[in-house]
Parts: structure tokens; C-alpha cells; sequence
């Protein structure tokens, strides 16, 4: 068995009272084996949410966009999010079962948007505990604020885990589509989610922890406690947390406050990976929610991408930069309803020997780690892409040019024969 031992705190890590894990000792990224792995999950808090049933479930079913079902025997964990009253997300979250109490430990990214960012425009940020207080009112249940009592880890990869992640596949049966708005949602057997009991072997009945369900291939979620140390299997390395944001970014999964705060849940892939139930009634956020999905269309998805830069290119890209979409040599007829601009626009532009040939909608950059990132790209750009009709790039503030390289998500559903149109997955 392998154990180690890590700082319970130092003073630039705790500005907020939240466990914070960039004092944890990393391994060298660079000289990671195939093999199962775990890492620290970086920017991760957990609050303690505890009561007797139905108080508890009633209380979350209120605010969470899954359904939380009464705990019959014990409790399961699961992903969801909680959203505002505008049907965007406020934290991306999992529930995992408390080991000694009746009820959940929620690890979530406590960090707040800056105010320059669009986010602010509409409701502040408000920190979860607070969240969480504000509407126990008459519940008895219990919100802790418990960062400096856990530590959040990832574990994936190796045949151990690969052989576990294919029992789980048995539980899965198809993708359900709503062609209207191209929501997609996992099926699983039975009506049921999957078991997300967590080997004793790993968490050696001290911690909690699950299977993350976003993505097959992912892993599993664990919690430690700070006051002890991990236990391991030896053959488990131990990985810094450029491993985790990599492996996280190749599998085209969008996380925390950087990424999915303020955005709208389907254009994060949240219903894709299984933290949003449409046939859920009465939570926050769910009337624009629910009218998305029955009246609306969703035409923007996260990708995997790859960053390519242009010669003379120095500097790095700038945090959510936006991704300009223009038309290639191969694309010169696109039809007009992609031009951002009139003909008289355009025209106008052309006369000044100016760029006409952007694109209505620009897509972002998300989370990077070197050249590898998650962007947010419209569907029917993407198809130009991969058709050659159009080029897509990212440009600093300084003039450098990145080109984009899209890659379309391994674990992505592939479209029903029935279903037409540019914006669904292929």
C-alpha cells in the first residue's frame, strides 16, 4: 500500500476558509505512467448538508436541477447544478454520501467571477454555504461549511479502473433525443442512474467518494479527510493537477466557476452529462430551463480544441478569449445567414479594405493547459469546419493569432438516422 502525507494548511492557501489544494505535494506531470492514477482536484470546497427524510430531499428538489430522491437504507452520490432564476448556472456540483451523518458532502468551486466578466450581468454570485442557508428556513436540515475538513481527489485510468468503468456501461441503454431542441440526455436500465458505490479498496471506509458519471472514462471522485492520510493501492501514482485539468479537457468536460458560471446548462453538455432532469418540476431556474428545452434550440456546444500558433506568435491566449469563425477559400458560397453583417455592412467594409467576412456568433475559450482547451463553438460552425468551408482562430489583444483545431468529443452520442440538421452531434 502506498501512503502519504500531506500539509493540513499553510497561510496563502485558506483566504476564504476554504481547503485549498495547491499546497499538496505534486508529482512530476512529465514522467507520469499509463497506469491508474489519482491527482488533487484543484479549486474545490465542501459543504455538509445533513436532516432526516423527506425534509432533506424536499429541501433539495427546491433547488437542484436533478431529482433527489428520499434516502431509502443509504444515501447515493450524483452530479447536478444548481441554477438562478434566469436558467443559468451558479455552481456545477457533486453530491457525495456523508459518511457518518445522514446526508451529502458537496464539492463545488468557491472562486468568484470577476465583475469585469459578463456573468454580473445579472444576478451576483452568491457563495453556496449562503445559498444553501438562505432557503433552509423551516427545514431541519443542516448546512456546514466543511472545506477544511476534506480533500477532493480524482483517480482514473489503468486497467483496474477501465475494466470498472465497463461494468458500468452495462447499466447504460441509449441516448434520449428532443429533435425540437437537440437536448440530449442519457437512459440508464431500470430508471436507474447507476450504483455509485466506491471500492473499499480505495477509499478504506474513511472517505466518500463516487463515480464521476459526466463522461465514461473519467473516473472516480474521492473525498479525504484533511486529518488523514491517503491510502492507496500501490500500483495508484500519484499525479500533479495539470494531470487531472488535461485529462478533463481531452474528454470535453467543462468544470467549475471559469468555465460553466452564468453560461446556460446545454451549452455547457450539463444535460449531456446527466446534471439536469427536464421532466423535474419546481426548482430554481426551471421555467426557462424547461421552456428551452420544449420551444427552443440549442446551437452551441463544448468542444475539445486545439490551439495552434501562427508564426511570431510569443505570448499565450488571454483567459475566455473569443473564437472568430471566417470563411475559407472552399467556402466562399456559404449562404448569407452566416454573414454577421449586411450586404450594405459589408459593402462598406470592403471599401475600406476591411475584413468582411465575419461570422455572426464567436465561440470562447474555456479552461487550456498548454496548447489543449475546451472552447464553446455553434454546432453549424463546427460542420463548415470539418467540411473546410470554414477557418476558425483566436487573435490577442497584442495581434498574435492562434488557429483553432476542433475535435469533436469521443463519448459524444452519434446522431440518430431519423434526425436532420447541422446542430445536432454527428
Amino acid at each position: 500500500m502506498r501512503r502519504l502525507s500531506f500539509p493540513l494548511s499553510c497561510g496563502i492557501c485558506q483566504p476564504r476558509s476554504y481547503a485549498s489544494h495547491t499546497c499538496i505535494r505534486r508529482g512530476n506531470s512529465s514522467t507520469a505512467k499509463p497506469g491508474p492514477r489519482y491527482s488533487p482536484v484543484p479549486h474545490r470546497a465542501v459543504v455538509s448538508i445533513t436532516g432526516t427524510e423527506p425534509n432533506l430531499s424536499t429541501y433539495l428538489n427546491g433547488l437542484l436541477a436533478t431529482k433527489v430522491s428520499p434516502a431509502e437504507e443509504k444515501y447515493k452520490g450524483f452530479y447536478s447544478t444548481f441554477l438562478n432564476r434566469y436558467g443559468r448556472i451558479l455552481y456545477d456540483v457533486f453530491f457525495h454520501p456523508h459518511p457518518t451523518e445522514p446526508g451529502y458532502l458537496v464539492e463545488f468551486d468557491p472562486r468568484s467571477i470577476p465583475r469585469s466578466t459578463p456573468a454580473h450581468h445579472h444576478d451576483p454570485f452568491p457563495e453556496l454555504p449562503v445559498l444553501l442557508k438562505r432557503f433552509v428556513l423551516r427545514s431541519k436540515v443542516k448546512v456546514k461549511d466543511v472545506s477544511d475538513e476534506w480533500r477532493v481527489f480524482a483517480v482514473w485510468g489503468g486497467e483496474t479502473e477501465e475494466k470498472d468503468d465497463r461494468k458500468r456501461e452495462v447499466s447504460f441503454q441509449e441516448w434520449t433525443w428532443n429533435p425540437r431542441s437537440n437536448t440530449i440526455e442519457p437512459k440508464w436500465r431500470d430508471g436507474k442512474v447507476l450504483d455509485n458505490d466506491i471500492d473499499d479498496t480505495v477509499t478504506k471506509g474513511i472517505g466518500t467518494g463516487q463515480w464521476d458519471r459526466r463522461v465514461f472514462g473519467m473516473g472516480r471522485r474521492i473525498l479525504w479527510p484533511v486529518s488523514e492520510e491517503a491510502v492507496l493501492p500501490a500500483e495508484y501514482q500519484f499525479v500533479g493537477k495539470e494531470e487531472y485539468n488535461i485529462h478533463r479537457i481531452a474528454n470535453g468536460v467543462p468544470e467549475g466557476a471559469f468555465d460553466n458560471a452564468d453560461a446556460l446548462p446545454m451549452e455547457r453538455n450539463i444535460e449531456m452529462m446527466g446534471g439536469i432532469d427536464f421532466r423535474k418540476g419546481c426548482y430554481v431556474g426551471q421555467e426557462l430551463t424547461v421552456r428551452t428545452y420544449y420551444t427552443g434550440i440549442i446551437r452551441k456546444r463544448v468542444f475539445p480544441i486545439s490551439l495552434v500558433p501562427r508564426a511570431g506568435t510569443s505570448s499565450v491566449v488571454p483567459p475566455h478569449a473569443s473564437i472568430k469563425a471566417t470563411r475559407t477559400p472552399k467556402g466562399v458560397e456559404i449562404a448569407e445567414r452566416f454573414l454577421t453583417i449586411s450586404k450594405r455592412a459589408r459593402a462598406r467594409r470592403e471599401a475600406a479594405g476591411q475584413d468582411s467576412s465575419y461570422i455572426k456568433t464567436r465561440g470562447t475559450v474555456l479552461s487550456r493547459m498548454g496548447d489543449t482547451a475546451l472552447g464553446v463553438l455553434r454546432l453549424d460552425h463546427v460542420d463548415l469546419y470539418e467540411q473546410g468551408e470554414m477557418a476558425l482562430s483566436v487573435e490577442g489583444d497584442d495581434g498574435d493569432v492562434w488557429d483553432v483545431e476542433v475535435k469533436r468529443p469521443v463519448w459524444w452520442p452519434k446522431r440518430p438516422v431519423s434526425e436532420v440538421g447541422p446542430s445536432l452531434p454527428q
